[in-house]
């Protein structure tokens, strides 16, 4: 479901400079999130403007951070949100 409050699947761009905040009522701190770079049209960025994805900063029933170990990094990515 990629719609409403509770998206479980969805897409998102790095912006460069701070986490990127994903809202979803359907994330919680027991959820398995997985993320994938999204390398689109263009094909694979070059590796030195990537950094490692991670997700933290997740809150119940609100909203996930993703951040890039590379501060400078504006690539998109994919998110999908299972729940055991």
């Amino acid at each position: 479901k990629t719609t409403g409050v509770a998206p479980t699947a969805g897409t998102g761009t790095l912006n460069g400079a701070t986490g990127v905040t994903i809202n979803t009522t359907a994330v919680t701190t027991s959820s398995i999130v997985l993320i994938t770079r999204n390398n689109g049209a263009l094909g694979a960025p070059l590796a030195a403007s990537v950094g490692i994805l991670s997700v933290a900063s997740i809150v119940n029933n609100t909203s996930f951070v993703v951040y890039s170990t590379v501060v400078a990094d504006t690539f998109s990515f994919r998110w999908v949100i299972i729940n055991p």
